[in-house]
């Protein structure tokens, strides 16, 4: 039975009978795949059958109904989740209602899971409370309540205890709409005066990054913070340190500090301090000589965040730089290039573009003919799975990419056996081969799988979700999508701690060996081919 319900699951079938017949089994195992695989449905008739679960005497099922009135999208059902909250013991469970709260985004959310906030005693559940919010948040940008009426001295106070539940808090501030009208750096230079653990201190450089887009006197003060956790040992605050630098660069201190770490050893480090000053505004003169100067970057990401920080400065008559590219031996930043240009505008490079329509380089003259012809990204067609007992031959089997920056083993998961046959099937019929690494974020994913080099390359071929309780830890490997049941060939391995990304995206593998690679991996890296086993 356990191998037909994977199959109705893959074929999104909900109405079988089969469902019926499992959650009425006696065999607890059934019941548990049978929950889980309709949670990875959705849609109303799941919802229906999953429901009366949500009251069973068993704590495992009623997680797993949790997460799938949570995965339902049927925005109506979070009154199921609230009604269970008032009741539930269960701090597991707990944190799935409050995550599928999050997921439905109901109207009026924040206030009535903020009005629970003193009934919560336990730091774990508090943490997913304030995980639900942010995921919410993340996918539900019309998410309507009042951000007014947030009583935020208290959760500042909560958020200065600076352990790593309480970060959290921090975590979900950083998503609010406009949270630079509620907060001022005075908040913020008292909590960082505390002992705050490195989550803590991530996600306070996060809000610093936002709460200084409006000129302030004490905006030097939190600099000095921000200068000093740019030198942290723990990558992810201090890259996240150098983000938050974006809107102080009119300071000294603060472009000398950027400006020291695009020398860093540290590709992607040296990658995020290049690419905070290329999101900045400051345009003087300086700042056009040290983005030529990095022009002629023997690092590929470094020369294609160059050509952003010109293009942003810049207009046509002052862009002579752009001729020394056209010979570049990348052709990732010749499609970059490319690709720029022709966001910035399309008439006025034109002619520039149909240049690279002849590049010796196949892959840059194909893409610079598209781009000329305006051709059109052909549409996706769900691809066709296998019998389970094919598909389950797959699971814990261990692929090797073999990328310019190094190999990179990723071993696939037996809780999501299709997701990992596809990306096996891919791996087979060379999708991989020479695809690029095009979506690298320091401390968040690096993102590969894309065959063209501007995040649209694709198999063509949509694969279904398969959501689990996996939570997006740094090094497990995700199925990049841009929709419920839509990822193709692209995929992701988890730089940071993504909580926001948990029960939203599938996690179908893990990084074995290779980590310091993918650490330190910027923009443009290449997968050369892949061994499997």
């Amino acid at each position: 039975m356990i191998h037909q319900i994977y199959e109705l699951v893959d074929q999104r079938n909900a109405e079988s009978l089969v469902f019926d017949q499992a959650l009425q089994s006696q065999d607890k195992i059934i019941q548990k795949t049978a929950l889980l695989g309709l949670a990875r449905i959705g849609g109303q008739i799941a919802l229906e059958k999953i429901t009366p679960m949500l009251n069973n005497d068993s704590s495992e099922l009623r997680k797993l109904a949790a997460l799938g009135v949570g995965l339902s999208q049927q925005k109506n059902a979070a009154e199921l989740l609230w009604q269970r909250l008032e009741k539930e013991k269960d701090l597991q469970v707990k944190h799935e209602l409050y995550l599928g709260l999050g997921n439905l985004a109901p109207d009026n959310l924040i206030t009535r899971m903020l009005a629970r906030l003193d009934k919560e005693q336990q730091p774990e559940t508090i943490s997913a409370m304030f995980q639900g919010l942010a995921i919410a948040l993340v996918f539900n940008r019309e998410l309507k309540d009042d951000y007014q009426k947030i009583d935020y001295a208290k959760l500042l106070g909560l958020f200065a205890k600076g352990d790593t539940s309480h970060a959290m808090i921090g975590y979900f501030l950083n998503r609010i709409p406009g949270i630079e009208n509620f907060l001022t750096v005075n908040d913020l230079l008292n909590i960082s005066q505390q002992e705050l653990s490195d989550e803590a201190k991530a996600n306070l450089a996060r809000l610093t990054a936002k709460i200084t887009q409006k000129g302030n006197e004490k905006n030097r003060e939190i600099l000095a913070w921000l200068l000093e956790q740019s030198e942290s040992s723990n990558i992810a605050v201090q890259q996240e340190a150098l983000r938050a630098m974006r809107h102080l660069t009119s300071i000294p201190q603060a472009l000398i500090q950027l400006g020291k770490h695009t020398k860093s050893t540290n590709p992607i480090v040296a990658h995020t301090a290049l690419s905070t000053l290329a999101n900045s505004e400051l345009a003087s003169e300086e700042m056009i000589a040290l983005f030529k100067g990095q022009l002629k970057h023997q690092n590929d990401a470094m020369v294609v965040e160059a050509i952003r920080g010109l293009l942003k400065r810049q207009e046509k008559d002052e862009m002579s730089w752009v001729v020394q590219l056209l010979r570049h031996p990348s052709s990732y930043v010749k499609i970059s290039l490319i690709s720029q240009l022709n966001a910035k505008s399309q008439d006025d490079f034109k002619n520039t573009i149909k240049f690279f329509t002849t590049d010796p380089n196949k892959e840059v003259a194909a893409y610079a003919k598209r781009v000329v012809d305006k051709v059109a990204t052909p549409k996706n067609v769900q691809a066709i799975s296998p019998s389970f007992s094919e598909v389950s031959k797959t699971t814990n089997q261990i692929v090797t990419l073999k990328t310019t920056v190094g190999k990179i083993k990723i071993q696939l998961l037996e809780s999501a056996p299709y997701t990992a046959w596809h990306f096996m099937r891919n791996a087979r019929e060379g999708t991989f081969n020479n695809a690029y690494f095009s979506r690298v974020i320091g401390n968040f994913v690096a993102q590969g799988g894309d065959s063209i080099g501007d995040l649209s390359g694709a198999s063509n071929q949509t694969i279904r979700e398969e959501i689990s309780f996996l939570n997006h830890e740094p090094m497990t490997v995700g199925m990049a999508t841009s929709g419920k049941d839509t990822g193709t060939s692209q995929f992701f391995i988890n730089t940071g701690r993504n909580f926001h990304l948990d029960r939203n995206y599938t996690v179908f593998g893990k990084v074995i060996e290779g980590q310091k690679a993918v650490i330190q991996m910027t923009n443009g890296a290449k997968i050369l081919s892949i061994e499997t086993n």
